[in-house]
């Protein structure tokens, strides 16, 4: 839920805010956020397909013996 990703973070990008804000603001802050994204939900990104995936092939840079041909 929005209360408890505010409260708890998320791994890898979002810190816990439980200690910092009192449980009521937190849920005044969730249900802001709420609001802000109409009454239905929605991935905040769209899935990723095969098709956009980068091949390490294609970003790896050419090797000494091939710039110098």
């Amino acid at each position: 839920s929005i209360h408890a990703t505010i409260r708890d973070g998320r791994p890898n990008g979002m810190p816990s805010f439980g200690q910092k804000i009192p449980d009521d603001q937190i849920w005044e802050l969730a249900a802001y956020v709420r609001a802000l994204g109409g009454n239905a939900p929605s991935s905040a990104a769209p899935q990723r397909n095969d098709g956009m995936m980068v091949h390490p092939s294609e970003n790896r840079l050419p090797d000494a013996a091939t710039l110098g041909k």
